[in-house]
């Protein structure tokens, strides 16, 4: 997990894999590694693939964000 770069988590709060993404942010910190953790409450599986749904507008406001950041710093 070390050599991973700056990782950015998206899980929805109604999500069977909600507790493993959250384990996975946590292990990533406790290494140091940097990690953006967002959780949209009130959302499914795969809310982002879903035009209309709760939360889904914001969540892709995160990923810009997080992909302008690493793109400007990449060069």
């Amino acid at each position: 997990l070390r050599a991973l770069p700056p990782t950015l988590l998206l899980a929805a709060g109604n999500d069977p894999i909600a507790a493993e993404v959250r384990q996975m942010a946590v292990r990533l910190h406790a290494l140091g590694q940097p990690v953006a953790h967002y959780v949209y409450r009130r959302t499914f599986h795969a809310f982002l693939n879903v035009p209309g749904a709760p939360q889904r507008g914001l969540a892709l406001s995160h990923l810009a964000a997080f992909l302008q950041t690493r793109f400007r710093e990449a060069k």
